[in-house]
């Protein structure tokens, strides 16, 4: 009797063991992101740059996955900030998924550095147009979108929201408050200008759009 006891007390703990369901880990979230719009930066693309700081919740490493379009091909940079402030450029790897390229890369640091080209700027004489769509891969708690307008560039048009101008090393900059955006939402935002040469606005700024301090990728 004390011997069927016993193995019914172990039968019942093996199916509280493995009949309770997989406890799923909170998703990586982000306190802050600043996505940079920098169409004819440094090549006749648009340079998409994501500023992103993790929520100071996030256990570190933590894995970050984000997609691009897969027309990019691959990211330019894939980094984090160190406590030095210098960014170092972290190991990723790629998968194709449906019209996107997914980058998910282990991050050692809450502040992460991602670009890439985008080549789908579209010239119909001397009118430009682009469109960024956000696919929703994080939760961000606030999140800013911000545009360069190329140098000897005119009538820019920002849509939905026009945003704010500014002038920076002679640049003029649209910044856009989006708030909180939840994961899974996506968005998108057109801009269009007008642009009569080929003059790329990097040769116009003292320094580079970014420089990671060592590079360490694998594909």
């Amino acid at each position: 009797m004390k011997r069927i006891f016993l193995v019914f007390i172990i039968i019942s703990s093996l199916l509280l063991l493995f009949g309770q369901p997989a406890r799923a880990q909170n998703p990586v979230e982000a306190e802050t992101m600043q996505i940079d719009i920098w169409p004819e930066y440094d090549r006749k693309d648009a340079l998409v740059i994501y500023r992103i700081i993790l929520s100071p919740q996030t256990t570190l490493p933590a894995q970050i996955s984000l997609r691009m379009p897969r027309e990019a091909i691959q990211p330019y940079n894939v980094a984090y900030k160190d406590v030095d402030n210098k960014l170092y450029n972290m190991q990723y790897n790629s998968t194709v998924d449906g019209d996107w390229l997914r980058i998910t890369a282990t991050c050692p640091a809450q502040e992460i550095q991602f670009e890439y080209y985008d080549s789908r700027l579209v010239r119909t004489g001397t009118t430009r147009l682009f469109d960024y769509r956000w696919p929703g891969d994080l939760k961000v708690k606030n999140m800013t979108f911000r545009v360069q307008q190329p140098v000897n560039a005119s009538a820019m048009k920002i849509t939905p929201q026009q945003g704010t101008p500014s002038v920076e090393d002679g640049l003029t900059y649209y910044t856009i408050s989006v708030g909180a955006v939840e994961a899974g939402t996506p968005f998108t935002f057109q801009m269009s200008y007008t642009k009569s040469d080929e003059a790329l606005s990097a040769a116009s700024q003292p320094v580079k759009a970014s420089d990671p301090v060592n590079v360490n990728q694998a594909n």
